[in-house]
């Protein structure tokens, strides 16, 4: 994927100052493996495309969405140390 940023994309980026992150919690019954974590979030992603993208500027410094060199999403496991730890995040 290959485009320019629209006017409204344009005012939310901060010509790189700022970043951007989404944490996401959540609790889980079962077993499951971070590799299964991975795959589902490479679906998403190619159903959101913006969730695999980039910003890099071309030669007049204008925002581009690029989706070369995005790397994978990267997943952090914490144990919950007590029932009410995680409504602190």
């Amino acid at each position: 994927m290959e485009r320019k940023l629209n006017v409204g994309e344009r005012l939310l980026w901060t010509e790189g100052r700022h970043s951007w992150a989404i944490a996401v919690g959540m609790t889980l019954q079962g077993e499951t493996t971070v590799e299964e974590f991975q795959v589902a979030i490479r679906k998403t992603r190619q159903k959101h495309t913006l969730m695999g993208v980039r910003i890099a500027l071309d030669k007049r410094k204008d925002p581009w969405f690029v989706s070369e060199g995005v790397p994978d999403c990267p997943i952090r496991i914490v144990n919950r140390q007590s029932d009410g730890g995680h409504k602190l995040l």
